[in-house]
């Protein structure tokens, strides 16, 4: 029992990181549509929540492109 114990206690001090199981998660959680659903209290589909992300992400990328626009403006009207 000693032997296979100091085995077993040699192999982790040589990798460690054998002691950690990796759990994969089956399920995520998505804060966003948690988020929508609980503030207006609606139970979102699937095709809808895409749409309502894709129409996010457009905005943010618009919005992006704006301030560079902005700061690329303002940054050659001051002398």
């Amino acid at each position: 029992m000693d032997d296979v114990f100091q085995e077993k206690s040699m192999k982790l001090l040589a990798d460690p990181l054998k002691m950690r199981k990796l759990q994969t998660k089956t399920e995520t959680y998505d804060r966003l549509r948690s988020s929508l659903e609980s503030t207006f209290d609606y139970k979102l589909t699937d095709e809808s929540y895409q749409r309502i992300r894709s129409h996010i992400y457009h905005d943010l990328v618009l919005d992006s492109v704006m301030q560079d626009l902005i700061n690329q403006v303002t940054l050659h009207q001051n002398p």
